[in-house]
């Protein structure tokens, strides 16, 4: 069944059990996809973790250039912005505008 097929029917209001076997199959995809992209993300943000290896404060630029182009810069500041929600990392402000945001690791044995 192909999709214009399904919609048709579901369309028309024709819930047979090959339209519901292809719904079916349509989100098992769906699901399977979103996991392995949440994994990708995860190990995303566990290898810009480790990339923050001493006090010093880094930028997204700065970690994606450390990957050696293995993360994209946005790949890197999403990670980030992730990893301070999580309170493992810490973002720092800049002083001056169009200066770019600042990451540093959170010291474990202040909290």
């Amino acid at each position: 069944m192909t999709n214009k097929e399904f919609f048709k029917k579901v369309s028309e209001k024709e819930f047979t059990d090959e339209v519901v076997k292809f719904a079916a199959e349509a989100f098992e995809k769906i699901a399977q996809k979103e996991n392995e992209r949440k994994a990708d993300s995860e190990a995303t943000k566990m290898a810009v973790l480790e990339k923050f290896t001493d006090e010093n404060a880094h930028t997204a630029t700065e970690i994606s250039q450390m990957t050696n182009g293995k993360f994209s810069t946005q790949k890197v500041s999403a990670a980030c912005r992730a990893l301070v929600e999580r309170g493992l990392l810490e973002r720092i402000e800049p002083e001056k505008r169009n200066t770019p945001i600042q990451y540093r690791r959170v010291n474990s044995e202040e909290e």
